[in-house]
């Protein structure tokens, strides 16, 4: 599958600025020790930073009660696209988080406009 996202516009307008992975664990630790596996990324304050992309992991506000819902996870994965990575080295470095979270046991579900392209 092709990404897009290659247009004039400015990347922070493309829909490959940023996505949220929700991740069914309540262990912060665990999780970035999940996206450290995942490739390059390096611990600069509260981010994860990789080549493609920066990762912020929080706990879950946005509970909603109901426990079928991936928005009950308990931990969310800020993921913001670095300025100079390509759509196509973003899906790859948020495909790769998504495959060191299932290594783990760790279910997690992608929340953003090319989340198609990351379950392949």
């Amino acid at each position: 599958m092709q990404t897009g996202g290659d247009s004039a516009r400015p990347f922070s307008d493309s829909v490959y600025a940023d996505c949220d992975i929700y991740a069914d664990h309540e262990d912060g630790d665990l999780v970035r020790a999940c996206i450290r596996r995942a490739g390059d990324f390096q611990e600069e304050g509260r981010l994860l930073v990789g080549l493609a992309v920066s990762v912020r992991v929080a706990h879950n506000d946005y509970r909603t009660g109901r426990r079928d819902d991936f928005l009950e996870y308990g931990t969310v994965l800020e993921c913001t696209s670095r300025e100079e990575a390509a759509p196509s080295e973003v899906v790859e470095s948020l495909r790769s988080i998504l495959r060191a979270l299932s290594d783990a046991g760790v279910p997690a579900t992608p929340s953003c406009y090319f989340e198609e392209e990351l379950l392949c």
